[in-house]
Parts: C-alpha cells; structure tokens; sequence
C-alpha cells in the first residue's frame, strides 16, 4: 500500500523517497537478526541485495532506491489505468539498487495510455537507455520528464491540488468537530474547536504515516540549522508527555534515529500517573519534546521545567499541529518545528480561542 498516493480525479502523486523510507523500516524489523554472508553483490539476489542496503542506510536518512518499492508503484499504475496522470517525485533519491531500471521500462511501457511525470531525478537512477527511449539526453539531474505518448491536455490547476498542503488540510477537516466554546483544562481558556488526533492515529490511514515522514523532513532542518545535530546524535533524545505525543514520537525515533524517553503524563488533563523518576530525564542531555497539537504551549512548558529541574537541556519542540496564538516578533520560534500551522494568516477551520472575559457574564453574577 502506498502511503505518500494523493489522488484528485484522474491525477495521482508519489514521493517515491518516502515509500522507500517506509519500506526500509519495514524490511528491518522483519530481518533483524538477518546478515548477509555473501561478500559480493554479483552473488546476491535481489532481495538479499535490498536487506545489505538498508542495513547501511536507515531512517529518513536513506538515499538509495531500492527494488520493492519501485515495484509496488509498478505494479499499483499498471492495475489502475483509469490514472491519466501519474507524478513520481524522487527528490532525496540519489542512487538506486541494480535492475531497479527493469521496473522503469515497465512503468513506461504501462503508461502508454497516460501522462508520466518524473521529478527531481538524479542521473543514474533510470538507466541513460530508457531515457532516450522517451526523448531525453543524459544529464546530471532532471527537474521534470515528461512522457506524454499521445499529447493528452495537462490541466495545471488539477495538478495543484496534489500538493500536500492542501490534502492534508481536506484530511483535517474530517477530523475537526465544532464546540460550543468548550473549556480546555491543560490552558484553562475556551475553544470552538476539537481536533481529533486520537482518531486520527488510530484511524489505520497510512497517509498520516506521511505526515509524520514530512514533519520528520521540516525537523532535520531544525536539527541542523537551530539544534547543532547530526545524524544518530546521542545527545539528543525525544520526549513525549501524552500518548498521542508518544505514537508521533515513536515513529520520528525510527526516522531520525534519536532515543525516545515518556513522561506519563502532562495532559491534556495534566496527571501524572507514575511517580516521578529523576532517571527519566539524564544529565547533560538535550531533549526535543513532541506533541500532537500546541495551542498555548502549557504542557510543553511544564516538561521544560522538569527536564531542566533534573538537569538535562530543553532543546525545543515537534508537534503536528501548531496554533499560533502570539506574534514572531512578540517570541523566538527557533526551535520549534511543525507539519501544519493555524494562524490568523491561514485559518480555514475558523480555530477561535476565547478566555471568560470574552463571554458575557451570566445574569446571575
């Protein structure tokens, strides 16, 4: 099942980089304890070949293309013809595994009948052979290739509305229920507005496993710019305080390959169910705290406030939705990273967030 597909009418979308990195977690955590013996790649078969990539390259981090991955996007646009428009982005890709060109030549040869699209495509990953076939000379990287046998109408407006932005936000809204201005305990202000990111996680969609393979991808540029990290960083460990924060945390763990640490839990009814234990938070240490959804930031101050009290480094934040209720120039956001922001810039949801002084006050008082 692919899980970066985004479809409007006949117009489909892949980012190929993240079914591999969703395809190398998988093959991992099936082939644990199984190594290769065979020295050289010649002797390998084309699954043995796969596993000693992903053994090197892991996580978010991956660069390499691999077979199964190419196949499944092979396989899944030859059974679904009635696509006519098919867009395959490998940005992040850099090389690819041996033969990988064979699903190539059978994607084109099953899109005959279709328009492809091939973006970002570095040299070397479809072999110089089958790109002349379409028409194009080998070069060092491909912004765009398009392979349009019969001249079909591009519709660009069609085109925009695959883009993640403006998916996800139709995905939200199935997910966003209104509120009479219903009273939130963790901030104790009022909002007309729930979002339902329990249901969401538990929800089985595999789209929002892409969510959080683009959240993974806007905080490695906080890691790198703002919070000094490198790859597998030690330092720098992840913590949760609520349970959706904790399935959002486990995933990035496996993506940017950082340990995980739980605080059970800060809200949002703030309770702590187990006593508190200073091992929890080591000394020295940096730590990233994750959250579903940030409004005024109460639950993630109070986590600052116990990493530092048991001496350890707030490093910043990670949430999957952020509400941004103060100015920039009013407060630094360095080092706070999010998939989807709400603002009074971008407020489709009509997200309000009233205190009692904005309510009339009863007859009564």
């Amino acid at each position: 099942m692919l899980i970066s597909k985004i479809d409007n009418n006949n117009t489909s979308v892949v980012c190929v980089h993240a079914e591999q990195v969703y395809n190398n977690l998988q093959i991992s955590k099936r082939n644990t304890n199984r190594l290769s013996t065979i020295s050289s790649d010649n002797e390998l078969n084309e699954e043995e070949l796969e596993i000693n990539i992903i053994k090197v390259e892991k996580g978010i981090f991956c660069s390499t293309l691999t077979y199964s991955p190419l196949k499944e996007v092979c396989n899944y646009y030859a059974e679904h013809q009635e696509i006519k428009i098919v867009i395959l982005d490998f940005n992040h890709i850099r090389l690819s595994q041996k033969n990988s060109h064979l699903y190539f030549q059978k994607l084109i040869e099953n899109s005959t009948q279709r328009i492809l699209i091939i973006r970002n495509l570095s040299s070397g990953i479809i072999d110089s052979s089958i790109l002349s076939l379409i028409g194009y000379e080998e070069q060092p990287f491909y912004e765009e290739i398009i392979y349009n046998l019969k001249s079909l109408k591009i519709d660009k407006k069609e085109l925009a509305k695959c883009d993640f932005t403006n998916h996800l936000e139709n995905r939200l809204k199935e997910y966003f229920f209104k509120k009479d201005f219903e009273y939130h305990y963790s901030s104790s202000i009022y909002l007309n507005r729930y979002i339902d990111i329990k249901t969401i996680l538990n929800s089985g969609d595999r789209f929002f496993l892409y969510c959080i393979y683009n959240l993974a991808l806007k905080a490695i540029q906080q890691l790198k710019k703002n919070w000094k990290i490198n790859k597998g960083d030690s330092d720098y460990i992840l913590l949760c305080q609520t349970l959706n924060g904790a399935f959002i945390a486990s995933i990035l763990a496996e993506l940017l390959l950082l340990d995980i640490t739980y605080i059970d839990h800060l809200g949002p009814i703030n309770k702590i169910y187990n006593s508190y234990n200073s091992a929890l938070i080591e000394k020295e240490k940096k730590y990233i705290v994750v959250s579903d959804v940030v409004c005024l930031g109460t639950e993630v101050k109070i986590a600052k406030n116990i990493i530092e009290f048991a001496g350890g480094f707030y490093a910043g934040n990670i949430s999957f939705i952020r509400i941004k209720t103060s100015e920039d120039s009013d407060k630094k956001f360095s080092n706070v990273e999010y998939l989807y922001e709400i603002s009074n810039k971008r407020n489709i949801l009509n997200y309000k967030v009233k205190t009692a002084l904005d309510f009339k006050p009863l007859k009564n008082e």
